[in-house]
């Protein structure tokens, strides 16, 4: 065999084996919401009101007017949601609750202002409502599915791509951009500050992408 022809092959071979490399590391769609992630965060939401509940009416409190700023320091019951992934399963689970207030909280805070004011409505709550209704098809979705973007050197980027399920089996593809913020809690509190997503993405965008015949998976 020819030196040309051996190093030929031997660039084939590597190009190959690149090749299946990239395909098995490729990001790929992956299943994060179902029935079971409203159940988690409810009890996670339920948990974080008793604490709150159980400090306000301790007698030691009452008895000595004491205000309180924030809670003391302890285990967020909601802890599996704040990476990147668990932070859309927690945005989907909150609008099947309809919890509008933590809908809100989902976002970044100029983002769901501006959506919010866009509307001439006054009650911006029942504005927020109607953009849970769009995007979630009147509580009709069943299934999102979760793939990351890789950013410079390979690394994770904060927008991740989603496939919404409805259940008359309607697909919609989105695109939301993540922002990470410092816990504010943890930064009053001077306790070492946990790293939190907001959503940075308007829910009008997601919306008029759900919307679109070309969106569909």
């Amino acid at each position: 065999m020819s030196r040309t022809k051996k190093a030929w092959l031997i660039s084939l071979s590597a190009f190959l084996i690149l090749s299946i490399m990239w395909f098995m590391n490729k990001p790929q769609y992956e299943s994060i919401y179902n029935k079971k992630s409203v159940a988690l965060v409810e009890k996670g939401v339920n948990q974080i009101k008793q604490n709150e509940k159980n400090v306000l009416d301790n007698k030691w409190v009452k008895e000595n007017g004491v205000e309180i700023t924030h809670l003391p320091h302890t285990s967020n019951p909601l802890e599996q949601f704040t990476s990147k992934k668990g932070t859309i399963e927690y945005f989907f689970a909150v609008i099947e609750m309809k919890d509008i207030n933590l809908f809100i909280s989902s976002f970044q805070e100029e983002v769901i202002s501006a959506d919010l004011f866009s509307d001439e409505a006054s009650d911006k709550y029942a504005v927020a409502e109607k953009l849970m209704k769009q995007i979630s098809r009147n509580h009709s979705l069943k299934d999102v599915q979760y793939k990351s973007r890789k950013g410079i050197l390979g690394t994770e980027s904060n927008t991740v791509d989603l496939k919404l399920i409805y259940d008359d089996n309607y697909e919609a593809k989105i695109t939301i951009d993540l922002e990470q913020v410092k816990d504010q809690h943890d930064t009053e509190s001077g306790h070492d500050s946990h790293s939190l997503y907001v959503i940075n993405t308007p829910a009008s965008e997601m919306i008029k992408k759900i919307n679109q015949p070309d969106s569909k998976g």
